[in-house]
């Protein structure tokens, strides 16, 4: 559909709610800002508990304007999965497909934003962060997120990129007061805006081939072979860098540690899950017919991104740098699914694999966001609760918070009876019976050497003494973290035990999207 109709608008709702919410979070944070000053007479200063009370009830609403709007686009969502019509259907001169592949993806991204919103109910205001910008950024990066997994052609590729990114960045320095916060958006920025360029010159190189920007388009045969693979190849390395795999990874470990845990999380799995959706219509719709000839790149990656991933978590001594190696790790885990659908072509064969992708990223939401969210827990003032070694004896002084950590630590393991255990169980499998079983083994191998470092970290919760009786005495209300951890906790234990539902929506969307 090529005209801007109502059909249209319905099609990029989701995306539009979370838009306007954006808006109107930045909006309630000037008024509430605005209130509290109109209680200080003019030319004094404001006094402490009247500046309290403002900051108080910002802290409520804005997280509160977030959620209900990131509501109101799963609503659109679910209309728009129950529209059979709607559904495969493109829009804006084919610029968007709406589809229950996007749908999917989408959701896993909302869930990420909407609990990224609900503990930081009492965290931004501890963190010093607990302004309108923050919750606004939020919502930016996650409608930036949507687009891109909605993108249809390689400009709303690239803008979609461009929105989640310019965003994200400007979240891993939202700490003002923090340096280290601030270089390590710097770094982030730097390197993104290289990727960004490599991946513009590859959809340069693909279009001067293919004759076509538009993804169902470009899967004819190029009319020149050499700018076909060499777009290919650059338009690869600047998604590794998105999805953080090896030799891209450079940015993750000094973002997530300086970022505040709440965004840590957010970028972790919602810029992950986003990229991977993108790059499997963009490999599966356009692509998958000359897979024989390029198929070795996402190998290679995976090889690389399992291995060193594990093996640099082993030496960290800050738990949100060792998730950031782990998230590298999973990332190759990941590839490896991606690997596998390479072994199969453009085949209904393709749906075991794509489908145990998409309930990977589902599962890995879960366990990156229940352990960021134990550090952010944790923490006291302005700082998280990030040295490993601290958490020793945290099973005699919380054992609730030391059971979630547990749960997270067995699920990221892939220890049954845990969501990461099936995961990798349909990852695993996909490999192998597409042909790939040196590639399994690699991928168990790395399992194997996760298991080290997961489980440092429950033997020092249960095993060792806790090193100070007011070690992990928490400052603020923490009702929203307390509900974030039930529910990724809940939904591991679920996914692991039952996890047939979601993966038959999971081959539903699949089929769709093929």
């Amino acid at each position: 559909m090529n005209g801007f109709d109502f059909a249209s608008i319905m099609a990029i709702s989701p995306e539009i709610a979370l838009l306007l919410t954006a808006i109107a979070v930045i909006t309630a944070d000037i008024c509430i800002g605005k209130a509290g000053r109109k209680c200080c007479t003019a030319g004094a200063a404001c006094k402490p508990e009247e500046t309290a009370s403002s900051t108080e009830i910002s802290s409520i609403v804005m997280p509160f304007i977030c959620m209900t709007g990131i509501a109101i686009s799963w609503y659109f969502m679910y209309n728009l999965w129950n529209l059979h019509a709607v559904n495969g259907a493109k829009y804006f001169s084919n610029a968007i497909v709406v589809d229950k592949f996007g749908l999917i993806a989408g959701f896993v991204v909302t869930v990420a934003a909407f609990l990224t919103a609900l503990s930081s109910t009492g965290y931004a205001k501890r963190m010093k962060i607990d302004f309108g910008e923050y919750y606004g950024l939020i919502m930016l990066a996650s409608a930036g997120m949507m687009f891109l997994i909605k993108g249809n052609n390689l400009i709303m590729l690239f803008l979609g990129i461009e929105l989640t990114s310019l965003s994200v960045y400007a979240l891993t320095a939202i700490s003002k007061h923090r340096e280290e916060s601030t270089e390590a958006a710097m770094k982030y920025f730097i390197l993104g805006a290289f990727s960004s360029a490599i991946l513009l010159f590859g959809m340069a190189f693909m279009y001067g081939a293919t004759g076509s920007i538009e993804f169902g388009q470009m899967n004819a045969v190029p009319t020149n072979r050499f700018l076909y693979f060499i777009g290919i190849g650059m338009m690869l390395l600047g998604l590794a860098f998105k999805i953080g795999a090896v030799p891209f990874h450079m940015w993750a470990p000094d973002a997530y540690q300086a970022a505040p845990s709440a965004i840590s999380s957010f970028m972790a799995v919602g810029v992950k899950t986003a990229s991977f959706a993108a790059l499997l219509r963009l490999l599966f719709t356009s692509l998958i017919h000359t897979s024989h000839m390029w198929y070795q790149v996402p190998w290679m990656l995976a090889v690389l991104t399992v291995l060193l991933g594990n093996l640099t978590a082993i030496s960290q001594t800050n738990i949100k740098r060792m998730l950031a190696y782990s998230s590298i790790a999973h990332t190759g885990y990941i590839l490896i699914g991606v690997t596998a659908c390479m072994g199969v072509g453009y085949s209904t064969g393709l749906t075991a694999p794509m489908s145990s992708i998409l309930f990977y990223l589902a599962v890995y939401a879960l366990m990156n966001i229940g352990a960021f969210a134990i550090t952010m827990h944790l923490g006291r003032e302005d700082k998280d609760f990030d040295e490993i070694s601290g958490y020793a004896g945290l099973a005699h002084k919380k054992p609730l918070l030391a059971l979630a950590m547990a749960i997270f630590m067995f699920s990221l393991a892939g220890i049954p009876p845990m969501g990461g255990f099936m995961a990798k169980f349909y990852i695993f499998r996909s490999a192998i019976q597409n042909g790939y079983i040196w590639l399994a083994i690699i991928g168990i191998i790395g399992s194997i050497i996760s298991v080290y470092y997961y489980l440092r970290i429950v033997v020092l919760m249960y095993m060792k003494p806790a090193q100070t009786e007011e070690q992990f005495e928490s400052d603020q209300s923490q009702w929203g973290l307390h509900f974030t951890l039930f529910a990724t906790a809940a939904g591991l234990l679920i996914l692991g035990l039952l996890p047939g539902d979601f993966v038959q929506y999971a081959i539903v969307a699949v089929k769709e999207l093929l």
